[in-house]
């Protein structure tokens, strides 16, 4: 299939390469920045670049649309009247329906990962909704597993996953600084050392069965000593604590119920 992507961001190089990788051809690349074009270019071999996304819906049967959301809709405006009854249309955001395309295959896959280079991570879930076998095949044709989602609940969706990803990273910060406070310089690499152990147990063993801590042995006198500590050198993060403690202790509960 003949493949044009709109916006050689991270995600839009690293599916372009992907696509390519599966033997789609990439035919053009827009952007309003040559840099990060050249470099998607590179990537998936592609020798069209414009600024103007009409110009890569004359070439293409698949458009790949890797904007942020706000840009999404006006992109579409201006392609839509040129675009052929059979061109599949595809935008990459995790809060807005595939509907809003307007296209009559219109599609949204949503690849649930985090992107620091310009790889696709195998075996990469993907959150799809609007022609849903289309985007199951696509999703397929590169590696990735679908999940197939509600457009009405993809906001919730997508607040989920920040839990996995934006969260996760705030809270590592946050364990960070604490731990710079407590004295320890080089802090970082411990908090990512013991989050990377927790991570692989849970991925091995499940969320609920890789709780450990004081919460989940019932040493309350422990949390105590901590709020007392946290109130006095570092209060800023104190409800942060106290929020996480009480989940940590529902959590434990249903857990011990379930067994």
């Amino acid at each position: 299939m003949r493949t044009g992507i709109v916006g050689p961001g991270r995600v839009g190089t690293a599916l372009g390469g992907a696509f390519k990788r599966a033997g789609y051809e990439i035919v053009g690349v827009v952007s309003r920045n040559r840099k990060d074009a050249t470099k998607c270019m590179r990537i998936t071999q592609c020798n069209y670049w414009s600024d103007n996304p009409k110009d890569i819906v004359k070439i293409s049967d698949l458009i790949l649309i890797a904007v942020p959301d706000s840009s999404i809709e006006a992109i579409t405006r201006k392609i839509r009247p040129i675009l052929t009854p059979e061109a599949i249309l595809v935008h990459t955001s995790g809060t807005l329906p595939a509907s809003i395309l307007g296209a009559k295959h219109s599609v949204s896959i949503h690849p649930i990962a985090s992107f620091a280079g310009d790889e696709l991570p195998k075996n990469t879930y993907f959150g799809i909704d609007g022609d849903v076998e289309i985007g199951k095949k696509l999703v397929r044709s590169i590696g990735g597993i679908p999940i197939v989602i509600s457009s009405d609940n993809k906001s919730l969706y997508h607040a989920a996953l920040n839990f996995g990803a934006s969260y996760v990273l705030t809270l590592l910060n946050t364990g960070s600084e604490v731990l710079r406070i407590s004295g320890i310089k080089n802090s970082e690499p411990i908090i990512l050392s013991l989050a990377s152990t927790t991570l692989r147990n849970a991925k091995r063993f499940g969320i609920k069965k890789s709780l450990t801590g004081p919460i989940e042995r019932g040493n309350t006198t422990v949390i105590k000593d901590e709020f007392r500590a946290l109130k006095e050198m570092a209060p800023e993060v104190l409800e942060i604590y106290r929020i996480l403690a009480k989940e940590v202790k529902k959590l434990v509960k249903n857990t011990r119920l379930l067994r």
